[in-house]
């Protein structure tokens, strides 16, 4: 079993990152015997999907009385949680049951954990893609999941060399990247977030925000000021900035946009925020 202290750590995560086995080695036993991909992902599933009808069944007999007396708030929340927990029955995890806005509101301080989005990772050997990360990924694509297969014992030893060596290592397996770099990458799709930079002399900070945010909600992550006094935002694109070396040859080719307050932040952006 997962194990009730693990279980209750990922109730604070934001998505579950769902590793599964993808390689064979009679030096590290399975636990459970043989390699069955859709057995070991039905298993986490189905842990995931029993904690959520416990929680969701503890919160349904606390609110039950305040529900029965007509307390309004009660009895739609009641509601919600028999709609729920007759999926989890079923085997439906709540992140396939339709919900509105007010509801997923309503289930912020429960933290259901089959409500998390989900990102598969396979785990396979040196050898790369095999049988089973494809199974993975088919198993993925029912779930309406993403999938990213990773080479882990062997990435784990290339990210501690050297850059130089790490580059011809990974140009000899044929690899452009280390995974993680791909996982980062499908985490934040998943997230729907995304990266913008600021600097100041040589001191470069990243910051994460949701996809679609503009410009004075940015800057609000980093100070409530920003947002506050915001009067326009200089924006650098990351490519460009790393092209031409520098701000002050990247303002002499034009290639600094100002930008008001309904200004969309991409990812990748590099902005300098002018406030007043």
């Amino acid at each position: 079993g997962l194990g009730n202290q693990f279980l209750a750590d990922i109730r604070n995560v934001e998505a579950i990152l769902h590793v599964v086995r993808c390689f064979e080695d009679p030096d590290i036993a399975h636990p459970m015997g043989e390699l069955d991909v859709r057995r070991d992902i039905e298993v986490v599933e189905t842990e995931l999907l029993l904690k959520d009808l416990e929680t969701l069944e503890g919160r349904r007999e606390r609110i039950a009385k305040a529900a029965r007396i007509g307390d309004k708030e009660a009895k739609e929340e009641l509601a919600l949680l028999e709609r729920l927990i007759e999926g989890l029955k079923r085997g439906v995890p709540i992140r396939n049951v339709p919900l509105s806005p007010e509801e997923r509101e309503r289930l912020k301080g429960i933290a259901p954990l089959t409500l998390k989005p989900v990102l598969f990772v396979a785990n396979v050997g040196e050898e790369g893609e095999n049988a089973y990360s494809q199974r993975v990924a088919e198993l993925a694509r029912e779930r309406g999941a993403g999938w990213v297969a990773i080479r882990g014992r062997l990435e784990m030893e290339l990210s501690e060399l050297p850059e130089e060596e790490r580059r011809e290592f990974l140009k000899e397996y044929g690899l452009q990247e280390l995974a993680v770099e791909r996982l980062v990458r499908e985490a934040y799709r998943l997230l729907s977030v995304i990266t913008f930079y600021t600097f100041v002399g040589p001191e470069v900070r990243a910051w994460t925000v949701p996809a679609g945010t503009k410009a004075p909600d940015a800057g609000a992550v980093i100070h409530t000021d920003f947002r506050d006094r915001f009067v326009l935002a200089e924006i650098m694109r990351l490519e460009d900035l790393e092209h031409h070396k520098s701000e002050k040859a990247l303002r002499e080719a034009g290639k600094i946009l100002r930008a008001g307050r309904d200004y969309v932040v991409q990812d990748g952006d590099v902005i300098h925020f002018i406030v007043a």
